[in-house]
């Protein structure tokens, strides 16, 4: 039951129904596998970390060798502890357990490009670079090990010639793609191209020499080092090497 509130979007409280009807069923069957799985999912979701954390660890624990839980889902779990690690700063025991995995191939694309964030946290740059690499190779035309790699090569790497390459590359997977989320990748990674051109026309003008009436430096009243569009606040942040994914699929 709880399942079914969640997806029903017309109802307004649906999350708290859903969390009503979980406490029952576990009232009612405490080792219930499916509810204590949703119960760590919903607790990643509204941020509770460390009970989401505990309450998968848990699950794992208690689905090992119960013949109603797949291989899949058990790799899957894990998967999320290992999220769950990276969102709590815990990059090296995300580690070690992304790497317990190594040779599994289901989930292997998601494997990686969390190794290669666990490895980024690390300071292990080129280890990151390989895991991401790796993971383009498994994810089988998926944006997100794309975008990992292109973060890398540009906030890490110093490497801007590859990330802008890269850049485009996630751009003209959203353009082919049915899949929203690799469709908003897309987006933004053609937002990060324009800005980047339009910053480095930018530098090219000035270095020409102050235009009229303006500061030394810009071309169009900002501050000089203002990127076109930032406005009196500055440039906008260019965001972490984290891939973006939900807690918990």
């Amino acid at each position: 039951r709880s399942h079914v509130l969640l997806m029903d979007r017309s109802r307004t409280d649906r999350w708290g129904q859903a969390g009503d009807a979980l406490a029952r069923a576990l009232q009612l069957d405490p080792g219930h596998l499916r509810a204590r799985r949703l119960e760590a999912w919903m607790q990643a979701e509204e941020g509770s970390l460390d009970s989401a954390t505990k309450n998968l660890l848990r699950w794992i624990e208690i689905a090992d060798g119960d013949p109603r839980v797949s291989r899949t889902e058990a790799v899957e779990a894990r998967l999320d502890l290992a999220l769950l690690f990276l969102l709590d700063g815990e990059d090296s025991r995300a580690e070690r357990l992304l790497d317990d995995l190594e040779g599994e191939e289901r989930g292997r694309a998601r494997r990686l490009t969390l190794l290669a964030v666990a490895r980024q946290e690390a300071g292990n740059e080129l280890g990151a670079l390989d895991a991401a690499l790796r993971a383009q190779g498994a994810a089988g035309g998926s944006a997100l090990p794309l975008v990992q790699e292109a973060l890398l090569q540009e906030l890490f790497l110093g490497n801007p010639e590859a990330a802008e390459e890269r850049w485009r590359a996630v751009a003209d997977l959203g353009d082919d793609t049915t899949d929203i989320a690799d469709l908003v990748r897309g987006l933004r990674a053609r937002v990060r191209l324009e800005r980047a051109a339009a910053a480095e026309k930018g530098s090219e003008a000035s270095s020409s020499g102050p235009a009229a009436g303006l500061p030394a430096g810009s071309t169009d009243g900002t501050p000089p080092g203002t990127a076109p569009g930032a406005g009196a606040s500055g440039p906008e942040p260019s965001g972490a090497a984290t891939p973006v994914e939900e807690p918990l699929p």
